[in-house]
Order: C-alpha cells, then sequence, then structure tokens
C-alpha cells in the first residue's frame, strides 16, 4: 500500500497502491512500509510524528507479529533531519568511505527529502561503491545480553521523471506539460546492491538477505547496518529497519 502524504506538513492525502506500477508524487512523499505489514488506515491515522502511533511504528508492529521468534524492532522512516542523524556519514565500510545523497541532520538548512535518500552506483572511474552506514544502535537497553540473530528489511523505490515541455514552436506546439515524478516498485536485492548488518560496531559485518534471518553467531549490543552499491544505478533507500 502507498500512503501519499503532503511534502511539507506529512498530513496523509490518499492510500493507493501502485502494484507493480507507479504513483505520481509531486509534492508528496510515500512512508516506507513493509507490503506484508499493512496497516488500517482512517481519520485518525498520522505519518508524523513517529511516536508509536504513527503508520509506521504499527507497521513494524504487525510485522513483528508474523515473525514471533522476534521480540524487538527497530527501523529508521528517513523522513526528518532527525532520522538523518541516524546516520553515520563519516563510516566507512572496509576501505570504502561514505558515497551517499541524503538530507542534513546539523549545520545549515537541515533537513530530509523522503524517498529521495540514495546509494550511489558504484564510481566507474575509480570503481569506488556506493556506501550508506547507520550509526551505532545500541540494543543494551532492550537486550542486556546482546543480540546474536537480525533479520533487516528495507524499501527500494525506482524515481522517474518525465520532461517539463512548454512550447509554441515545431511538432510540439501547444504543449504544456509539468515534469511528473514517480515511484515505481524496486525490487529489493538488485544485481550489485547488498546489505551487511554488525553487532559489534562494525568491527565485524554479515551479509543480509531481505527478510531472512542473519547469524551474528556472537552476542553483541552495538548495531550497525550497511549498504553498498556495486551496480551502475543509483538506489534509491526510502526506509529500513531490523527485527531481533
Amino acid at each position: 500500500m502507498d500512503i501519499l502524504s503532503e511534502l511539507t506538513s506529512g498530513q496523509i492525502i490518499q492510500v493507493t497502491d501502485r502494484g507493480t506500477g507507479a504513483v505520481v508524487v509531486n509534492g508528496k512523499f510515500v512512508p516506507a512500509l513493509p507490503d506484508m505489514a499493512p496497516v488500517a488506515v482512517d481519520g485518525t491515522s498520522y505519518v508524523l510524528p513517529v511516536d508509536g502511533g504513527d503508520v509506521t511504528s504499527r507497521a513494524f508492529v504487525n510485522l513483528l507479529a508474523q515473525f514471533p521468534m522476534y521480540g524487538h524492532a527497530m527501523f529508521n522512516p528517513l523522513l526528518t533531519a532527525g532520522d538523518v542523524a541516524g546516520l553515520d556519514l563519516s563510516a566507512t565500510y572496509g576501505a570504502n568511505v561514505t558515497r551517499a545523497a541524503t538530507g542534513r541532520s546539523v549545520g545549515p538548512d537541515v533537513g530530509q527529502s523522503p524517498n529521495r535518500t540514495r546509494v550511489l552506483r558504484r564510481n566507474p572511474s575509480t570503481l569506488a561503491p556506493g556506501v550508506l552506514v547507520t550509526d551505532t544502535i545500541d540494543v543494551s537497553a532492550t537486550v542486556p545480553g546482546g543480540i546474536d540473530e537480525a533479520l533487516v528489511w528495507w524499501r527500494l523505490d525506482g524515481v522517474t521523471r518525465t520532461h517539463d515541455v512548454s512550447s509554441s514552436y515545431g511538432a510540439t506546439a501547444g504543449q504544456n506539460d509539468p515534469c511528473l515524478v514517480s515511484l515505481s516498485t524496486a525490487v529489493p536485492e538488485p544485481a550489485g546492491f547488498d546489505v551487511y548488518v554488525s553487532n559489534d560496531d562494525g568491527t565485524t559485518w554479515y551479509a543480509a538477505g531481505y527478510l531472512t534471518p542473519t547469524d551474528l553467531v556472537s552476542l553483541g549490543t552495538l548495531v550497525r547496518v550497511a549498504f553498498v552499491n556495486t551496480g551502475t544505478v543509483n538506489r534509491v533507500l526510502s526506509g529500513f529497519g531490523f527485527l531481533f
């Protein structure tokens, strides 16, 4: 399901379903929700703030119910500048520095544009991959002994734009078409896009499959998630989370 929300206020405008197609999002955004954990939306539903009663929090409660072997969920909807603060833009994955495009949580012009965080494509000259790593997520308050398994979810979206045409000449005379921005369905594990999870603050990484239990071998409390793109296309990351 797609909950179309007004870009500046976050107010819910419409609920639709792009299916295998696309949905136009000019002036709007779509919060990333697990497809297998839809929520009921009525006049009391809201996207922001993310405080436990919002649609994203409710979706993760529904997701937990489908995986009863886990008792907790943490997620980042990448909707606000506060969500950007949950990313470590100075982090590295191995020898590779962060190569991503997102909002700003500190400094001038603080903000975030939903559905616009990108893990950049591999640099065609240096072959450096796109890299985006979360800041440390300390789960010790929830599970003091640490975790040795996690199940990671993420949402990739395709973004397309039509041409903005206003013409009085030639074959396009009289044409006045605005640029339309659309979100399209993207597979979560395209070739060249890999996700890793660590429970020792990034010292050791384990490859994570989409909604697949990941064995972290030893108990640890300092979780990070890394997104690595060695493909030739920028990947739009609209949100992510993990169960433990």
